[in-house]
């Protein structure tokens, strides 16, 4: 009796593993709070190496999230806020950043190991590319055209 209902644990536990493994959104690996550093290069060529903090908070059925991400260099520093949404594949979002006092809004794809696609502001257009590596490791590339940045490049862990 008792490897009957041992057993029939095990797949009742496989099988809500393999259901939320199935029906895991499309935004769940963001999930969480990533630090780490990151490098903005310039127009001129000149570059900063930047401490940086993302946290994403997941929205109920993975299709939604809110970001906080924020850096800080020599120079500079970055306090911006993102909200997204993902349908189909595709992803929208709203952004400002306070320091700044910047808006804009992003539209992109999800990927097999992020998303990528274009951030527009007032005042510049670029590109938008956020991929992971394993559970761990996170990258975000931005290439504004349009500002004196002409890059910024943020490696980010959260184990």
């Amino acid at each position: 009796m008792r490897k009957k209902i041992l057993g029939a644990v095990l797949l009742m536990a496989a099988i809500f593993t393999a259901a939320g493994t199935v029906m895991a959104g499309p935004l769940d690996r963001f999930n969480g709070r990533w630090a780490g550093w990151g490098r903005i290069t310039l127009d001129s060529g000149r570059t900063e190496n930047m401490k940086c903090v993302t946290v994403f908070r997941i929205g109920k059925g993975g299709n939604s999230a809110q970001q906080s991400f924020r850096c800080s260099s020599e120079s500079y520093r970055f306090d911006a806020k993102a909200n997204y949404k993902v349908a189909g594949g595709k992803v929208t979002a709203s952004w400002n950043e306070a320091i700044y006092a910047m808006e804009g809004s992003i539209a992109a794809k999800m990927t097999g190991s992020g998303l990528q696609g274009t951030i527009r502001s007032t005042t510049f257009a670029g590109r938008i590319k956020i991929s992971h590596s394993g559970r761990c490791r996170q990258t975000t590339v931005i290439t504004p055209r349009g500002i004196e940045v002409r890059s910024l490049t943020v490696d980010l862990k959260r184990c």
